[in-house]
């Protein structure tokens, strides 16, 4: 299946041989010719239209900059369900200028904001942002990003404004739509190494609480390793919530910490760890062999 790229905007482009004001086609265009030569199939679409769309072959949503999106785009809730979904599947989510209004509300499969303590580029110039024709209310849109627990980041380099933090790619600006889109596209690449399989849970299946206890090598390497170890889990089918704990007595000791909606989500990452290597790399951080413990139809509360 070829993979398709989105181009979301809050209204219809090329109707009745009009385009809608304030769209920045050089944008479009710049990010439509990105992906299209990498072999993707790319889609153009409305709000009014997204509700048609499936998240089967999505691997990236392109938000440019245009007039409305703070207003349009964060009601459609559709649109939001979507980019949770491509974001959940291991997908790109990329914006320029006031494009990150259609982060707003979206929520991953854990239940979180999408945008919590995600770096999102703005203009380092306020005013500038609002002269960018894109955003009507830039105070607005800012404060909105940051309710959800965006942490907004000033750039004022023009060698490279864009910023990827965790497959969420954004540029200050229009004018970034061009490397915006390069550097999605190459965080699309990386990340396609780590496309996790698409388990069901099976009817009525009870769920299980996973304790991996490990001891460390070197400490602060192994505590890297699993923080990236325990990102990646989060995505995976069934993963309602994954934690790393050090053990106060013994700061050599981290225990890893899963809770899955069925044992066969679980038993479907594990094996998908194993067939990668990442048991093998894992078990060079450490002094001893991992020691995993399952525990059936036990659940904790995620906060716990």
């Amino acid at each position: 299946m070829q993979p398709t790229a989105l181009i979301a905007l809050p209204a219809n482009v090329g109707q009745s041989g009009s385009t809608p004001a304030g769209i920045d086609l050089a944008a479009i265009t710049d990010a439509y010719e990105v992906f299209s030569s990498a072999g993707m199939k790319v889609e153009t679409i409305s709000v009014q239209s997204c509700e048609l769309l499936g998240a089967e072959a999505l691997r990236l949503i392109f938000y440019p900059g245009v007039e409305r999106t703070r207003q349009a785009i964060p009601r459609c809730a559709h649109l939001a369900e979507l980019a949770g979904r491509v974001y959940d599947q291991g997908g790109v989510l990329a914006a320029v200028g006031s494009g990150p209004a259609g982060f707003l509300n979206v929520r991953t499969a854990d239940g979180r904001q999408l945008v919590r303590g995600k770096r999102i580029a703005v203009s380092a110039n306020l005013e500038a942002i609002g002269s960018d024709h894109d955003i009507p209310d830039p105070s607005g849109l800012l404060s909105a990003l940051e309710a959800q627990g965006a942490i907004l980041s000033g750039t004022s380099s023009e060698a490279n404004p864009v910023i990827d933090d965790e497959r969420i790619v954004t540029g200050p600006n229009s004018s970034s739509a061009l490397l915006t889109a390069v550097v999605a596209l190459e965080v699309l690449n990386r990340s396609a190494a780590e496309v996790l399989p698409l388990v069901a849970a099976p009817p009525g299946e009870a769920g299980a609480m996973v304790l991996l206890e490990m001891r460390a090598r070197e400490r602060e390497a192994l505590r890297e390793h699993l923080q990236a170890c325990v990102k990646l889990s989060r995505r995976a089918s069934g993963c309602l919530w994954s934690r790393l704990l050090p053990q106060r007595e013994d700061p050599s000791v981290f225990v890893w910490m899963q809770q899955w909606a069925s044992c066969t989500q679980q038993e479907a990452f594990l094996a998908w760890q194993r067939e990668r290597g990442d048991l093998d790399i894992l078990q060079g951080f450490l002094e001893d062999e991992v020691e995993i413990s399952v525990f059936g139809d036990l659940v904790l509360p995620r906060h716990a």
